[in-house]
């Protein structure tokens, strides 16, 4: 596993990466509901789950659905930095117009 700080927050700030753990927050899914869910290929969503759990911030497991993927503990962490630096971007950007604001 790969767990470097920069390894994870280069993991959140990929949009599609940022989605999938957005969706499992709300509990563990398959592969394919992903992809679905993201119009991904099946295989597409596979690579992007397998750089999730290299990354430390989900975990798969076998279902009789099939093979399902769900956040561990430091996916809660990575969402808290997530939220705390949206939070300063939009501090530091007009939202409406996307332009820096003066400080």
């Amino acid at each position: 596993m790969n767990d470097s700080p920069d390894d994870i927050l280069e993991t959140l700030f990929d949009p599609t990466k940022t989605e999938i753990l957005k969706m499992l927050q709300d509990g563990p899914m398959t592969s394919i509901r992903i992809a679905t869910e993201l119009s991904l290929t099946d295989p597409d969503a596979v690579e992007e789950l397998q750089a999730l759990v290299q990354a430390g911030v989900i975990k798969e497991f076998e279902t009789p659905n099939g093979v399902a993927f769900e956040l561990t503990i430091k996916a809660s962490v990575a969402q808290m930095l997530d939220e705390a630096l949206g939070e300063r971007v939009k501090d530091d950007l007009d939202i409406e117009t996307g332009e820096q604001t003066e400080e």
